[in-house]
């Protein structure tokens, strides 16, 4: 909640550092848990804050993670819903099942 906020209002840094630590404790109870949608959202949220900061490398990491356990999708929740285009993540989710491939990492613009 804290890291939407501040993407919301354009601290960016900020939000990477509130979604790093949700990340964090997400993945303590996703090695515990076999629901795992919400790392899954906080990894996608991640990725769009660090492409806002232009760290692609990062980005492109939480972004791939994302759509892996997402298996590829679109993510239900997410903000840009129901125009997932406007998504970084998303969009690439959508790409990736229209070349019919779902595993290659696809560069960012």
């Amino acid at each position: 909640m804290h890291g939407k906020s501040c993407y919301s209002l354009g601290q960016y840094a900020e939000a990477v550092l509130a979604f790093q630590e949700s990340i964090l404790l997400q993945r303590t109870f996703a090695a515990t848990d076999s629901e795992k949608e919400d790392l899954g959202i906080s990894l996608h949220d991640a990725a769009s804050s660090f492409r806002a900061l232009s760290k692609y490398t990062e980005a492109n990491a939480a972004a791939t993670e994302a759509l892996e356990m997402n298996h590829g999708r679109v993510f239900e929740h997410c903000d840009s819903a129901p125009d997932f285009e406007l998504c970084f993540v998303c969009q690439r989710g959508m790409t990736r099942q229209s070349l019919g491939d779902g595993q290659s990492p696809l560069p960012l613009s």
